[in-house]
């Protein structure tokens, strides 16, 4: 999974340059680490300006280790583990496992080196699913569901396949039809140029639009860019809904068999029989999303709201494209995938 450069963190306030200075906190954790041990603020900013040879030398090793870093282990994670009280309620669950992750790092003294010279680095999600040098974003959504209770959910290291599987075992919801709930796993399509999943993290919170201004998803994203690090790691980020294509959700719903149609020249078309379909939108979740005022909106649903906004079709979704030669069919047709002449 690559991860997504213009995602980063609010700015932190500016310290008062009266006060002394404070402890720093880890990247995710919820706690500020406090040492009793006292220093000299000029020693501590010479240490800030210079880093410690050793430490780059140590961080800069290139000898791969069979073994990962205690602290990084699937081993330690075991004995942690036992400490954390679960409260029953699966979706909660899933967030405690979720939080108790913040600020994990893949190791970089443990990795696995292809004939290209790709590394790929140890983390511990890996080693538990099987695959400790592989990419893990998916893998980190499965651990948290599975150690919040749930052992049984299709888990998967693809996001592809993890879509297909949900879509297959019921779990599966579109983004047109669903309002998300906390601790679903969430589908992103981060390339602009698809729209296949390509990331996924954990729903922690849902913020609806208000006025003019959008909503968001507030999530718990493994394998992502650490802006205090070299590696990558377990942290929140801030998502709007236009990169969003579906959640994996706890209810059973409906199924898809393993079929797809094509039709039409430079054009797949999802329809009914495949496990592509994009179900018929909901009118709440429209509006929820904010898109009553859309083309999109004004399409399925023509005796709503008039489309009002300047430019509606930046509203959509990453890829949909409305054509009223398919409005007729439109329970059974919902999206189109670009092809080769880019939806044009």
């Amino acid at each position: 999974d690559e991860p997504d450069p213009t995602e980063a963190p609010a700015p932190a306030d500016e310290p008062d340059p009266t006060e002394a200075p404070a402890a720093t906190e880890e990247p995710g954790s919820d706690e500020v680490p406090i040492s009793d041990e006292e220093t000299d603020p000029a020693e501590e900013l010479a240490a800030e300006g210079e880093p410690d040879p050793a430490e780059e030398a140590a961080e800069s090793d290139e000898q791969p280790h069979d073994e990962p870093r205690w602290e990084k282990s699937l081993a330690r994670w075991e004995k942690e583990r036992a400490d954390i009280a679960l409260t029953g309620d699966l979706r909660e669950d899933i967030l405690i496992i979720a939080r108790s992750q913040l600020g994990y790092s893949a190791d970089r003294t443990c990795y696995e080196e292809d004939i290209t010279g790709h590394k790929r680095y140890y983390t511990r999600y890996g080693e538990w699913y099987g695959t400790k040098y592989s990419d893990w974003c998916d893998i980190f959504a499965s651990f948290c569901v599975y150690y919040a209770g749930c052992e049984s959910y299709p888990s998967e290291s693809s996001c592809i396949r993890h879509m297909l599987r949900l879509k297959q075992a019921g779990y599966w919801r579109e983004w047109n039809s669903y309002i998300p709930q906390k601790g679903d796993i969430v589908f992103f399509a981060l390339d602009k140029e698809s729209m296949m999943p390509s990331h996924v993290g954990l729903v922690e919170e849902v913020v609806p639009g208000e006025g003019d201004l959008p909503g968001y998803l507030v999530t718990i994203e493994g394998n992502v860019s650490d802006p205090n690090g070299p590696n990558a790691c377990v942290r929140r980020v801030i998502r709007s809904f236009d990169r969003v294509l579906g959640y994996g959700t706890y209810e059973k719903g409906k199924t898809y068999p393993e079929t797809y149609s094509v039709r039409f020249p430079s054009w797949r078309v999802i329809d009914a029989d495949s496990i592509y379909f994009v179900e018929y939108p909901s009118e709440e979740v429209l509006r929820f999303l904010g898109l009553c005022g859309s083309q999109y909106y004004a399409y399925w649903f023509p005796e709503g709201p008039a489309a009002d906004a300047e430019d509606p079709q930046e509203q959509l979704p990453l890829g949909v494209h409305l054509d009223p030669v398919l409005k007729p069919q439109r329970r059974e047709m919902n999206m189109r995938f670009c092809g080769e002449d880019g939806g044009k």
